[in-house]
């Protein structure tokens, strides 16, 4: 929800450092990921082969703002047991060409069957392929500490890393 206000402020000019656009450049990214999770619980650490996350992306940048992208997505964890979640966040792009390297901030929520909360920090690198579409490489480091879906009520580490595909239009 924030990322669509956001996008309603930028686009109406409600910022006084941003003019009114009549269009946002949008894209879309479909990408999987894993890595490893770490929980800890009496004392021991307990490290797992992360769940493959399927993510399903639709990213909006201001014309006058290219460096920043807001993205929202759709998660799908396909294993042990299908969840479902969103994943709201922020990428702030070096102006660099022809690959471009970003910073990444999130609020990761697994919200079905379980839940999961947490924060996310990340890098990565967008390669354009063409006019039309690109690849991307992300790896994120991700901190859940709230929800049912943790052992013990301990804070589950995720480090991942994430392959795409992209499309702009």
């Amino acid at each position: 929800m924030t990322s669509i206000l956001a996008i309603v402020i930028w686009a109406g000019g409600a910022l006084p450092s941003l003019p009114p656009t009549d269009h946002i450049d949008i894209n879309a990214t479909v990408s999987a990921a894993t890595g490893v999770s770490l929980a800890g619980a009496n004392g021991q650490t307990f490290a797992a082969r992360s769940p493959t996350l399927l993510a399903l992306e639709v990213g909006f940048r201001h014309p006058q703002v290219p460096w920043l992208e807001v993205a929202v997505g759709l998660l799908i964890e396909a294993e042990p047991q299908p969840s479902v979640g969103v994943d709201p966040k922020l990428r702030m792009f070096v102006p660099v060409r022809p690959v471009r390297p970003y910073v990444l901030i999130g609020v990761p929520a697994i919200i079905a069957p379980r839940t999961l909360l947490g924060v996310q920090a990340g890098v990565g690198l967008e390669i354009p392929l063409h006019r039309r579409f690109g690849v991307l490489f992300e790896g994120s480091a991700s901190t859940f500490f709230l929800g049912d879906d943790r052992m013990n009520e301990s804070v589950l580490l995720k480090l991942d890393a994430a392959i795409g595909v992209r499309t702009y239009f």
